[in-house]
């Protein structure tokens, strides 16, 4: 749900096609490593950055194999409310932006 919704903002947002495609390919191959190394470079922060949504991408992953815990410093349980909760914004947001676009 979460990458649906992303998509659907994103296309809601951005009038160029390809924009988004490559947007998507990059939280979609990129976000999950940019979160960590950002987790792992602020220490300190590292509880505030778990919540961030690229870091929400590791769900798939971590459901699978349950040892990634240490690397999205979520629970199971958290990344699934992370992902519920961000799927709803992100479904606002591009509700949001599909009314005020002017076509």
């Amino acid at each position: 749900m979460f990458s649906i919704t992303l998509s659907l903002m994103l296309i809601s947002m951005i009038k160029s096609s390809v924009a988004v495609i490559v947007i998507g390919l990059f939280v979609g191959f990129l976000g999950a490593l940019i979160s960590a190394f950002v987790m792992e470079a602020l220490p300190s922060l590292a509880n505030v950055l778990a919540w961030n949504s690229f870091n929400i991408i590791n769900i798939i992953v971590q459901l699978a194999n349950p040892s990634i815990h240490q690397v999205s410093s979520l629970t199971n349980g958290e990344l699934v409310a992370g992902n519920l909760i961000y799927t709803l914004l992100f479904l606002l947001i591009g509700l949001w932006a599909f009314k005020k676009r002017n076509f």
